[in-house]
């Protein structure tokens, strides 16, 4: 889902849930590959091309 950052009401509380779950508690090996520490620093995500170039700085 897809939406400028701003929209709030667009979320879906459940997808935000089991984020939180993947990336803070889980211990499931199957699922997770390695754990954040710090919750309160938020997570960034990106999304590039299946090619070998790519143009993601910073």
């Amino acid at each position: 889902m897809y939406f400028p950052y701003p929209r709030i009401e667009d979320r879906v509380q459940g997808n935000r849930d089991r984020l939180n779950e993947l990336l803070f508690t889980l211990e499931d090996p199957e699922q997770v590959f390695g754990k954040l520490d710090d919750p309160h620093k938020r997570p960034l995500f990106s999304m590039a091309r299946l090619d070998r170039i790519k143009n993601m700085t910073g």
